[in-house]
Order: C-alpha cells, then sequence, then structure tokens
C-alpha cells in the first residue's frame, strides 16, 4: 500500500509486494506485522512480526552450580551460620524434620548470596564508532520526516535528503570495515600468525560464490567471470609483473617439478 515503508527501496524503485505464507490455523494467530525501517546496506528491507503460541513458559526452579559460587564467601558463611548450630536432639520424627528443613533453607540463603553476579557483555564491533551512531540517527529521522510528510511535493524533497544521508551512512559503514579489516591485517607477524584473519582462512564462507561483471573505465562491461578476475587483478595488483617475474617463474616451475632425489635409509 503506497503511503506505508515499502518492502523493496532502491534506484530501481519501490515496491510493496510481498507475501507471507501461513495456514489457516496460524493466521489469526500473527499480529504486529510490521516491515522494518532500520538503515541498512540492502534495499530490501526485512519484515517481521510477533506469533502466538498460546504456551504459557513453566517456570522451572533455579539450581546453582558450584562454578557459579564464590567459594570462599560461600565456606565463610558456611561455616559462620552453620558452624555454630549445638548439635541438636534428635529424639523424634518431628525434631528430625524442623532441623532438615532449618539446614536446607540455611544453604538456600547462603547460596543465593554467594551466587556471582553475571555483569553482561555488550559486544560492540570494533570498526563501530560515535560518528557512525550519529550517522546513524540522521538517517532513521530523516527517514521517519519522509513518510510522516502528506504533501507530495514535501515527501520528494525529504525522500532525497533521506536518501543522501542514507548514501553517506552506508559509505562511511563499508569504510569503516574496509579500515579495521586492514588493522587486522596490518598485526600479523611471523611471531602472531593467529587472529581474526586466520580463523577466517581456517572457515571460509561456504556461500556459493559468483563472480558478477565489472564496468570498465570505457564504459563496457566485462563478460566472462576469467575476464572479471584479470580486471580484479590488474586493478588491485598494478604493479605486479605476474609471469614476467624470474622469482615467479622459478617458483612455478619448481612446483611443478616433480621430486628427484631420494632419502636414504
Amino acid at each position: 500500500m503506497r503511503g506505508t515503508p515499502p518492502t523493496f527501496d532502491g534506484s530501481r524503485g519501490q515496491s510493496w509486494i510481498d507475501t507471507t505464507f501461513c495456514d489457516t490455523s496460524m493466521i489469526e494467530n500473527i499480529f504486529k506485522w510490521q516491515v522494518d525501517m532500520e538503515p541498512s546496506c540492502s534495499d530490501h528491507h526485512s519484515i517481521s512480526f510477533s506469533l502466538y503460541t498460546g504456551k504459557t513458559p513453566t517456570r522451572r526452579k533455579k539450581r546453582t552450580r558450584l562454578d557459579n559460587l564464590d567459594l570462599v564467601t560461600f565456606r565463610k558463611e558456611l561455616s559462620s551460620v552453620i558452624g555454630n548450630w549445638r548439635s541438636p536432639i534428635l529424639l523424634t520424627t518431628d525434631n528430625i524434620d524442623t532441623e532438615t528443613d532449618r539446614l536446607l533453607e540455611s544453604f538456600r540463603l547462603i547460596t543465593k548470596t554467594c551466587r556471582r553476579r553475571n555483569i553482561p557483555i555488550v559486544k560492540k564491533e570494533t570498526w563501530w564508532t560515535r560518528k557512525l551512531e550519529i550517522l546513524r540517527s540522521d538517517v532513521r529521522r530523516a527517514q521517519r520526516k519522509h513518510y510522516a510528510a502528506k504533501d507530495p511535493r514535501d515527501r520528494r524533497f525529504l525522500r532525497t535528503k533521506w536518501k543522501i544521508l542514507e548514501s553517506e551512512y552506508k559509505w562511511s559503514i563499508n569504510k569503516a570495515k574496509r579500515d579495521d579489516w586492514a588493522d587486522v591485517c596490518e598485526k600479523v607477524t611471523p611471531e602472531e600468525p593467529f587472529g581474526t584473519h586466520f580463523d577466517v582462512a581456517k572457515n571460509p564462507d561456504r556461500c556459493h560464490f559468483q563472480l558478477s561483471s565489472i564496468t570498465k573505465e570505457d564504459g563496457t562491461q566485462t563478460q566472462t567471470p576469467e575476464e572479471t578476475l584479470d580486471f580484479l587483478l590488474q586493478f588491485h595488483f598494478p604493479t605486479d609483473p605476474g609471469d614476467t617475474d624470474p622469482a615467479h617463474t622459478t617458483l612455478r616451475r619448481t612446483a611443478r617439478t616433480p621430486l628427484t632425489h631420494t632419502i636414504s635409509e
């Protein structure tokens, strides 16, 4: 529906067409269906909705593991509370039950007191800066003004302003990521070869990678993946002599030559 946030918004236009499939028994339980307007580097906006399952969460009794206790404080409290008890005279069943309940309640209170406080760790990307946070706020503000406008002329003007800020925000994010990755790579030394770069090389992306065409300086586009790859190599490594370098030639020749010597026993 026009006048509402589109599901696709890019240089090729806008689109409000989207379908969420569900069966007839579930359609009554879906609510808060909406298009997320969080600024991102994609032309497609994600869609979120809530689903009522009708199940109430089961409350489980909390169990404290010894690993989550401050054992020094636990022993101190245990000694001060239970260590000073006088030995009860267990003559009847009532006495045994009373002392058992008293012991369990003491353990519960001591455990609650000595439990380690879990401090939530907020993971923050190293490339995320205060400047990017301000740019994101500017994009959100311009986006809200665009969709709140009623006059078509105001909407066109505000959309242009919004897209300029969004373009600057996306460019800044990509630049911050590239600069951060360059800093990671510069920290690689023979003494410290491990790190983020090593994890990336060890666990490559399993997604299918498709090399697309690239527009050259003269306006033409590459036709084959081989042509695209050659263009990328020439663009990023223009000073690399390739096969004309004697060192490269020697390395390739020796790598393809089978071993001719034998190891003596």
